[in-house]
């Protein structure tokens, strides 16, 4: 009789050479990792995702860090959290710079930037759109993503954040010294729509939300109906239920602001999503060859277009709505959700696989008379001896009793309810695996979707 240990995994590619279990043909043993210390970290705003993981110091491995260095910094690396039989978290990565110790502590620490930060922020133009009619919002996008030769797969909506756009109308859309990021981040603003950069997937895009509060009765997928072998859409939010057993320590903060003061990133203002990191190599040993970014990073997105390249001393950025009622409200609702803040660290069971930014969280109360609803701004995955932490910050509507939205709020709620010992909380958390684990059986019969939703498959990631 033989099986394996239920425990979280992390796994890293370089191009095809798996890191993690090394199958390349250099003076290494093989299945060994040439990695370790892999953190990734996804914001809902502000910053791009970033991740940096520790190379194997040892002087077989640092040979095949500079074959890589010279070989394969214009490809792509993939890293994946995920248990085995379950689900998983896939995201893409370019190599950004390193950082290398010598002495008695020997280390190579490699850092890692998203495909986005040298999309979005790789050319600086100035834009002058002016609409005879009134414009649709999506036709205001699709004119950025000509203007600045950006391809249309770099963006993305939720249905709620696309239903938005499809109503609001602006007639113009100035923009001066201005990079694809900012500009769409600001048209998308004025209308209540907020992007982050996400870089989870296949496809690394700029994906728009709408505030949680903003929509009746807004969509939430119960996180533990994503099936084993997926992983979570980037435009859908997904819920995650916490409780005993998921929760090593949570804190919980409220900060007080006066209305007119914004509680959280004054996106119109933000020069770029995220500061674009040069790709300059400083070497482990002597190098013979200059590392080459990735080909989608490579290009300068320079092409001729109507709107000129060039930078000057000044930011100006202006869009005039027409028909755009909802967009104050919009922004309102998205300043009072950052009232209050909750942080709190766990470690990664299966339940939470996948959980990312702009997600929900529910904390039901120790009674179960209560359960509050937490908006994901950052999350990190982080690994460490023999496992994986994940540390959230969340945030939500100061002041606020009662859930932000109700509906998908009662049903975590009676999903709550009906875990009723810590050994119901332990299988759910351990639940979600192909073929079940001992015990597996509960009373919240936890791969139910929620009434109404379809939860998501994600049969176009391919599982590793």
């Amino acid at each position: 009789m033989s099986g394996n240990l239920i425990t979280p995994r992390v796994e890293v590619y370089w191009d095809d050479v798996n890191l993690t279990s090394y199958n390349g043909k250099q003076n290494f043993p093989k299945g060994e990792p040439l990695v370790f210390g892999v953190t990734t970290s996804f914001q809902a705003e502000s910053n791009g995702p970033t991740a940096s993981l520790s190379w194997n110091p040892t002087g077989a491995a640092a040979e095949v860090y500079e074959d890589f260095i010279n070989t394969k910094t214009d490809r792509t690396l993939t890293i994946k959290w995920y248990y085995a039989e379950g689900k998983y978290l896939l995201s893409q990565w370019v190599w950004s710079g390193q950082t290398v110790s010598y002495g008695n502590d020997m280390s190579i620490k490699v850092n890692l930037l998203s495909e986005l930060a040298g999309v979005v922020n790789s050319t600086t133009r100035s834009i002058a759109h002016v609409h005879d009619k009134p414009a649709k919002y999506t036709t205001g996008n699709k004119k950025l993503h000509k203007a600045f030769a950006v391809d249309d797969k770099y963006s993305s909506l939720s249905p709620a954040a696309q239903k938005t756009l499809d109503t609001a109308t602006h007639t113009r859309n100035y923009g001066k010294d201005t990079t694809f990021g900012t500009s769409l981040s600001n048209l998308g603003q004025s209308a209540g729509v907020f992007y982050t950069p996400s870089n989870i997937g296949k496809q690394s895009s700029m994906v728009g939300f709408i505030p949680f509060t903003g929509e009746k009765d807004e969509e939430v997928l119960d996180g533990t109906t994503v099936q084993p072998g997926s992983s979570p859409q980037p435009t859908k939010r997904y819920g995650y239920l916490l409780g005993p057993s998921l929760i090593n320590t949570m804190e919980r903060t409220t900060n007080w602001k006066p209305q007119q003061q914004t509680n959280g990133p004054v996106t119109s203002t933000r020069a770029r999503v995220e500061e674009r990191q040069t790709l300059t190599q400083k070497g482990t040993n002597k190098q013979s060859a200059e590392p080459k970014p990735v080909t989608s990073t490579q290009e300068s997105f320079g092409k001729p277009t109507a709107s000129p390249i060039g930078t000057s001393t000044s930011l100006n950025l202006n869009v005039t709505p027409a028909n755009n009622e909802r967009g104050v409200e919009l922004n309102n609702m998205k300043n009072q959700e950052q009232g209050s803040e909750l942080s709190f660290t766990t470690f990664m069971v299966p339940a939470l696989v996948g959980i990312k930014p702009n997600d929900i969280v529910y904390i039901p109360s120790l009674t179960g008379k209560y359960i509050e609803d937490w908006i994901v701004q950052t999350v990190t995955y982080t690994q460490t001896d023999g496992g994986v932490n994940i540390n959230v910050a969340a945030t939500r509507v100061y002041g606020l009793t009662g859930l932000m939205q109700k509906k998908p709020g009662e049903y975590f709620k009676k999903k709550a309810a009906s875990l009723k010992t810590l050994e119901d909380w332990q299988n759910f958390a351990w639940g979600g695996l192909r073929g079940g684990t001992k015990g597996n059986a509960n009373p919240a019969d936890v791969n139910q979707p929620i009434p109404g939703f379809k939860p998501a498959r994600g049969g176009d990631f391919v599982d590793m």
